[in-house]
């Protein structure tokens, strides 16, 4: 047995052995009982399953990624004696070890070269694969780190690996793709610019005629310049007037219309921005991280630009008298918190319609109107919040705390333009928040 087998002989009876423990959890459980009302269960245990279940579901599917990166390197061994005895360069084994996999796994020949990829790029980042083994990432994240720091040196991906995974064990892939995206930039500046502006060769608008009438209108274009287009078509739809009987979306797409052909003109629209500090990237909500060269094309361009530093400084003035904050401090809790401020939610918080409320934590009058005890919501997670079985607490350092029904903690931090500090998404013996 030679050591790759050996490895994932072991690795198959790791996955095994956690399946057997998550099982025999599953055959103790008394069969539910339907005339108990759910509501009078205090038990972790369904939870616990789930959590569990998720980490056998990706450790498995790491195995199984490992045997067919071995799949692979056979047949590359394969290709090289081929080379070495005919002296013709050859790829007629590893070609087609994904149609092999489609083949074995019955599944398309498309899908089996998706997974193979992802099995090819967990080899080549041994965090990556070690977290994916463990359970605590699954198959989309770890092509999802792969993907981006594909543009680094192979030390700087090495050096933003162990963080990159840590950040994804107890994130969603959206804020982790995002979050990586700036230390991408951060690590070198100059080389992310000259990606942007190779990429920005590449703009393009293209018709798709579709079904009854319709086509699809697509562009590339530059980041900055699709948000302000996107605020400014929703900024006017909102100002139409509530007795106009279309839809948001149908008032967006004809006023796309009238401004392209003449019949109306686009409104001035604010972007939001969070300014670089020496050669850290910018950022815009709903766009993500920004180079110093792009923020000052935009402002040479005439955008009307509000910009804010990357260290907002909070509570300066003590608490505020009334119930409702100040322009000035409405601002500043929204450029510390970014988005929503609840566990994977996206929602902007920093311009017009947005959707998020400012809430305090400890109601008022009780609770100070002060940026530490206001934060960031969506309107569906501030009913949440204000519900019985879920509580919040934000802590000084503007970490805030949920506490799920079943008392298991997850923290969440101010978004993007802080460092995260890294930590476990979930207590495995929480307290309950009184």
């Amino acid at each position: 047995m030679n050591d790759t087998t050996s490895t994932l002989v072991e690795q198959a009876a790791e996955v095994g052995a956690l399946l057997s423990e998550l099982l025999g959890r599953v055959d103790a459980m008394p069969s539910p009982d339907l005339a108990v009302d759910p509501r009078s269960r205090t038990d972790d245990r369904l939870r616990e399953l789930l959590v569990g279940l998720e980490r056998v579901r990706n450790s498995a599917e790491a195995t199984q990624a490992a045997v067919m990166a071995a799949l692979g390197a056979d047949a590359r061994r394969m290709d090289a004696a081929e080379f070495a005895a005919t002296g013709m360069p050859s790829r007629s084994y590893e070609e087609f070890v994904p149609d092999e996999i489609a083949a074995l796994l019955s599944c398309t020949q498309v899908a089996a070269s998706r997974r193979y990829g992802t099995a090819l790029a967990a080899e080549r980042h041994s965090a990556v694969a070690h977290a994916w083994q463990s359970g605590a990432i699954d198959a989309g994240k770890v092509t999802m780190v792969a993907e981006e720091l594909s543009p680094l040196t192979r030390d700087d991906a090495d050096q933003l690996e162990g963080p990159a995974v840590e950040h994804a064990s107890c994130h969603t892939m959206s804020q982790t793709r995002e979050w990586l995206r700036r230390q991408v930039i951060r690590v070198n500046p100059a080389a992310a610019e000259e990606r942007r502006q190779t990429a920005h060769q590449e703009r393009r608008v293209v018709v798709t005629p579709a079904e009854d009438g319709m086509s699809d209108l697509w562009a590339r274009l530059p980041s900055l310049r699709a948000r302000q287009i996107q605020q400014a078509l929703t900024q006017a739809a909102h100002e139409i007037g509530a007795d106009d009987l279309r839809s948001l979306d149908q008032r967006r797409a004809d006023l796309l219309v009238d401004w392209l052909l003449g019949d109306n003109h686009a409104p001035t629209v604010h972007l939001h921005l969070l300014a670089p500090t020496s050669q850290e990237p910018g950022w815009l909500g709903g766009v993500g991280p920004v180079t110093a060269p792009q923020l000052d094309e935009l402002i040479a361009g005439g955008a009307q630009v509000t910009i804010a530093d990357d260290r907002v400084q909070l509570d300066a003035k003590g608490p505020e008298r009334r119930y409702r904050p100040s322009p000035a401090l409405d601002q500043a809790v929204r450029y510390r918190d970014l988005t929503c401020r609840f566990p994977g939610c996206r929602r902007p918080a920093l311009g017009r319609h947005t959707g998020t409320d400012l809430d305090h934590t400890i109601p008022w009058p009780k609770g100070s109107t002060m940026a530490s005890n206001l934060a960031v919501l969506c309107r569906r997670h501030h009913r949440l919040k204000h519900s019985p079985r879920w509580q919040a607490e934000l802590q000084p350092d503007s970490t805030m705390t949920w506490t799920t029904p079943t008392g298991r903690l997850i923290y969440t931090e101010p978004w993007q333009h802080l460092s995260p500090t890294e930590r476990s998404q979930s207590d495995p013996d929480p307290p309950r928040l009184e």
